[in-house]
């Protein structure tokens, strides 16, 4: 992860496929990661550099609870997070854009 201050950070549930893995997500001016708790099957690292994201927006998980925060990047990958705080944590990845 950057060694640039943090600007914002929550406990949140990355979508790798299927799975949903516990952890925490962090934005800094340089990157947005996601950090798994240690017992989690699918533990590895996310960093995504904050410079290769496309846009950021909301999302329903399961279709009903609004707490989802969807990732695209400019390589057309996207990623799905169900954050605490979501409005926040758009504002600040927004900030940075």
């Amino acid at each position: 992860m950057s060694q640039g201050g943090v600007l914002a950070d929550t406990r949140a549930n990355l979508w790798r496929g299927a799975i949903s893995v516990g952890g925490r997500l962090t934005l800094t001016s340089e990157l947005l990661s996601f950090r798994a708790h240690a017992l989690n099957v699918r533990a590895e690292p996310l960093d995504l550099p904050v410079a290769d994201i496309a846009s950021v927006g909301k999302y329903r998980s399961m279709g009903l609870i609004p707490n989802g925060l969807v990732v695209s990047m400019t390589s057309g990958a996207e990623y799905r997070f169900v954050v605490a705080r979501r409005d926040r944590f758009i504002a600040a990845v927004e900030s940075q854009r």
